[in-house]
């Protein structure tokens, strides 16, 4: 069987959810680190967007999380991270839209407005109505009794969200937002997904994620 290779960078979320992926799927794979910042020439014969994550598989390579992870979920099926029924699969992708395009959008845009109190504000508002659009039309629609978005089993959805959550707590520390009161579904799903196993081999500490938040604020400055 052809080798996995994954170029990562440790604080990136998206390489975060590969890792992840392999890490629940228990494949074994080569990893490369790139430093983004300071990117060597040759990566960018290996990646044309030059940004990881991006997966060599034999002869294949591919880039874009959410697309290497399902991927990675049709060539190795034997622990699926996708729904069987065709209606679930489509609105899985629903969601993992939704955690690019909406929930990760509004979770920078709070760094990105820190010297502007009003946006800033109005931006914390747009996360917790995600939080809230995620508790009734997520969750409370598709989890039914178990702890993950489809259930019992982690799907890849909830692995588009995992890096977020485990970063949440920063934002907590730094700005003091925090997940409604009224979402009780979103909160014992965030607590369900630190006891997973991509969690606990990818997660880094809450300080890291607050020093990393420091660090964009100054580059956004």
């Amino acid at each position: 069987m052809s080798v996995l290779h994954l170029y990562s960078y440790a604080s990136c979320p998206f390489a975060q959810r590969t890792r992840i992926t392999l890490a629940e799927k228990n494949l074994d794979y080569e990893r490369t680190e790139i430093e983004l910042g300071n990117k060597p020439d040759w990566f960018l014969k290996v990646s044309p967007y030059g940004k990881v994550p991006c997966l060599q598989h034999g002869d294949h390579v591919l880039y874009e999380s959410a697309i290497i992870n399902e991927y990675l979920d049709d060539v190795f099926p034997e622990i699926p991270l996708m729904p069987s029924d065709p209606y679930l699969r489509a609105q899985a992708r629903i969601w993992l839209h939704y955690a690019d395009n909406y929930y990760s959008s509004a979770s920078w845009a709070i760094s990105t407005h820190h010297h502007e109190p009003e946006k800033q504000k109005e931006e914390m508002a747009k996360l917790q109505d995600c939080f809230r659009f995620m508790e009734t039309e997520g969750l409370g629609k598709f989890s039914g009794e178990g702890p993950f978005w489809f259930g019992n089993q982690l799907s890849l959805v909830d692995i588009q969200f995992l890096p977020w959550m485990e970063r949440f707590p920063a934002y907590t520390a730094l700005w003091g937002i925090a997940v409604p009161d009224d979402c009780v579904r979103v909160k014992a799903w965030m607590a369900a997904l630190q006891n997973t196993k991509g969690w606990s081999e990818t997660a880094r500490p809450v300080s890291d994620h607050v020093e990393g938040l420091k660090r964009r604020i100054k580059m956004v400055a």
